[in-house]
């Protein structure tokens, strides 16, 4: 019996070349890439601020807007307060709680109860007629029971000029008590409650998104067609590598003799 080895010896064939190291991508691609990467967070940096800031300002101004379409007779508020632009500048002044013309006044509203409590000094907001003045307690008038009767009030520029009288203000038509400004806000607020405004802060954020979409939606193209054309190359050129080593073998290209 014919033993066999247990390894058969190999048959000639020519020797192995080292396939090309393409795990490790070209520095242009490299480049290419880490700048993609930059311009992708840029632009989710940007997208994720304009929600962030557009956004609340957006719900807070649908909310007013809803707010004073459903009673006219009270300012819209947020939480107890009333945001209010100033449109004159009869408040105008050097006193604390001043305010000029376009700022925005925080009113907090309050219950009838706690019309009680307001003191000569504090600057109220009531309703005369179908507008919002905001003057400063002159004075507190009270009932022959303690109870307040009415307050007047004027506003601080009147005051200092003496052009007008303190008005009698009824506790029925106070809306609240004014506890902070901020100068020059009350043009944009009522810009906001306009329908361009509306249209700005709804437009901009969904704008913003459309264009980051687009964007990576056509670099995520670029990339898969580079991928592809890439994956395609290296083919061809394997292809082209193992035709090589076929006609460098010995023997490859000779026709076996016949007997």
């Amino acid at each position: 019996m014919e033993e066999r080895p247990l390894e058969d010896e190999a048959p000639d064939s020519a020797p192995a070349e080292a396939a090309p190291d393409r795990g490790t991508p070209a520095p242009e691609n490299a480049e290419a890439a880490k700048k993609a990467k930059v311009k992708n967070a840029v632009m989710i940096g940007v997208i994720v601020a304009l929600i962030v800031v557009l956004l609340p300002l957006l719900i807070i101004n649908l909310t007013l807007i809803i707010k004073g379409s459903l009673n006219p007779d009270m300012p819209p508020d947020l939480f107890g307060t009333a945001p209010l632009a100033v449109t004159t500048d009869a408040m105008a002044g050097e006193e604390e709680g001043c305010f000029d013309e376009g700022a925005l006044i925080f009113v907090k509203l309050l219950e009838e109860d706690e019309k009680e409590s307001l003191k000569e000094g504090d600057v109220i907001t009531f309703r005369s007629e179908e507008l919002f003045v905001t003057y400063r307690i002159t004075e507190v008038v009270c009932g022959e029971d303690g109870s307040v009767h009415s307050f007047r009030a004027i506003g601080d520029r009147d005051a200092k000029e003496g052009v007008n009288v303190p008005l009698t203000v009824s506790p029925e038509n106070v809306i609240g008590v004014v506890t902070g400004s901020v100068g020059g806000l009350g043009g944009f607020a009522m810009f906001l409650q306009t329908p361009v405004g509306v249209l700005v802060f709804v437009g901009i954020p969904v704008v913003a998104y459309l264009i980051y979409d687009i964007s990576r939606i056509t670099l995520r193209n670029k990339r898969a067609k580079a991928a592809q054309g890439e994956k395609l190359r290296e083919k061809d050129e394997e292809i082209a590598r193992l035709r090589a080593m076929v006609g460098e073998a010995p023997g490859a290209a000779e026709e076996p003799d016949e007997e």
